[in-house]
């Protein structure tokens, strides 16, 4: 069984789910950093990683997952010479967890600078089956 999953603290678009979550893995959908009720990213780009790192832990909590429990990271930045400044934001968030991760250079939709997705699995009781209705 595949689930859509959406979290109403994250900033919701049309064209996709959240996170997808198939048996106990979870596909989180890329995270960018822009504020709930917000039309743009903040001005400083650790403030930016932060937020997409806030709406991934958001996400996460949704579907029964936590930062001890992502498998793969990709991120994604509009200016690879930020990657000193994004590691700093990233490593007082993972630590010690450390997931696989694939950080790259990419031109990102408006204008912003970081977006992040990942991989992960969800605790036993969130991906079991829903129970069925009580027959009437």
């Amino acid at each position: 069984m595949i689930d859509r999953l959406d979290d109403p603290r994250v900033p919701a678009l049309p064209t996709h789910s959240h996170a997808v979550r198939v048996g106990n893995l979870v596909f989180i959908a890329g995270q960018v950093g822009i504020p709930l009720g917000e039309d743009h990213a903040p001005a400083g780009f650790a403030d930016e990683v932060g937020v997409a790192l806030d709406a991934l832990d958001a996400v996460l909590e949704t579907v029964g997952a936590t930062r001890g429990t992502v498998l793969r990271t990709n991120c994604y930045l509009a200016n690879i010479d930020q990657m000193p400044e994004f590691n700093a934001v990233y490593l007082a968030r993972f630590g010690d967890l450390r997931p696989a991760r694939t950080t790259t250079q990419a031109r990102l939709a408006h204008g912003l600078r970081f977006e992040i997705d990942a991989v992960a699995l969800c605790e036993p009781e969130h991906h079991q089956a829903p129970a069925k209705p009580a027959a009437a």
